[in-house]
Parts: structure tokens; C-alpha cells; sequence
């Protein structure tokens, strides 16, 4: 009987440890590619269909092009927790800015916790305030359509930057729980 040498351990671990990166990897890649056909049937309920594909179609083909060259990297962790974002501007866009889609940002930010890393999260917290920033000042019916006339559309954005901030904070402090 022989034993594993330390560097055929090492060997071993390190292998185990870009599995389970690339497996991470493969479900942020198919939550992002499966809201094609989420917003594809929220934008034509809500009549903004066209908007609402475009945007998650172009996140998905980015996405996949990251898989493919930076899958296991902290560049693709980092990269997806932008598109899962861009997926959530993509729904609030397609529901023509309803507030009950503003949850998707929340839903899909927990999926970053997979990667028990500060990093994606920061970046998925910025992405979607520039969105709602941005957004409401260039097309506020699709960022905040629902609010029936709401003069200053910055009181939402403040709310929801707010609360996108204090669920980032969350998620950080248990994925760095979790990964020590």
C-alpha cells in the first residue's frame, strides 16, 4: 500500500477546487441564460418586449463568452455579478419599470454568494445603482414606469440604492463567514 505523496494531495485539491469553481461558474451562466425566456414572456405581457430582449440577449451571448475564456476565474465571478444585474435591469425594463420586478435584483444577488467573495457583489451593488441612476434619468417610464407620475424619481433610486446596499453587506459578510 502507498500513500499519496503531499504534492499528489496538493495535485488533488487543487483539481477539487477548480470543479467546484467551474461548477459555480456553469449555475450563474444558466440563471443568467434562463432569464431569456423570463423576460422574453414578462416584456410581452407587459408590452415592452423588444427593450427587455435585447438587453438580457446581449447579457447572455456576454456571459457565455466569459464562460468560455474566464470560466474559474475571479474575472468571470466578478463579470457575472454585473450581468446578473444587467439581467435585472433587462425584467424591469420589459415589465415597463414595474416595482414588484425590482426583486429580481434581490433573488439573483444570492446566487453570488456561491463564490463566498466580496468582489462580485460590490460589483453587482454597483451595476444596479448606475442602472437606476442612469435609467432614471434617461428612460424613467422603464426604471420606475409603475410610480403613476412621481416628480422626483431620485427619492426611488435612494430607496432602492439603499436597500441594494444593506443586502450587499449581508451577502458579503456570509460569504466571507462561510469561505473562513
Amino acid at each position: 500500500m502507498t500513500l499519496d505523496s503531499s504534492e499528489d494531495q496538493v495535485t488533488m485539491k487543487s483539481h477539487t477546487a477548480e470543479f467546484f469553481k467551474s461548477k459555480r461558474d456553469r449555475i450563474v451562466l444558466n440563471v443568467v441564460l434562463a432569464q431569456v425566456p423570463i423576460v422574453g414572456v414578462i416584456g410581452a405581457l407587459c408590452g415592452h418586449l423588444v427593450v427587455g430582449l435585447t438587453i438580457a440577449g446581449v447579457a447572455a451571448a456576454l456571459c457565455a463568452a466569459g464562460y468560455a475564456s474566464a470560466r474559474g476565474t475571479r474575472l468571470f465571478r466578478v463579470y457575472a455579478g454585473a450581468l446578473l444585474m444587467v439581467d435585472s435591469a433587462a425584467l424591469i425594463a420589459a415589465s415597463g419599470g414595474q416595482t414588484v420586478m425590482h426583486f429580481h435584483v434581490f433573488i439573483v444577488m444570492t446566487f453570488l454568494l456561491l463564490y463566498f467573495d466580496w468582489l462580485p457583489i460590490v460589483v453587482a451593488t454597483v451595476t444596479i445603482v448606475l442602472h437606476h441612476a442612469v435609467g432614471s434619468l434617461l428612460f424613467p417610464q422603464l426604471v420606475f414606469g409603475d410610480m403613476g407620475g412621481l416628480r422626483n424619481t431620485w427619492i426611488m433610486v435612494f430607496i432602492h440604492a439603499v436597500a441594494v446596499v444593506f443586502e450587499a453587506a449581508a451577502a458579503i459578510y456570509v460569504a466571507l463567514r462561510v469561505r473562513n
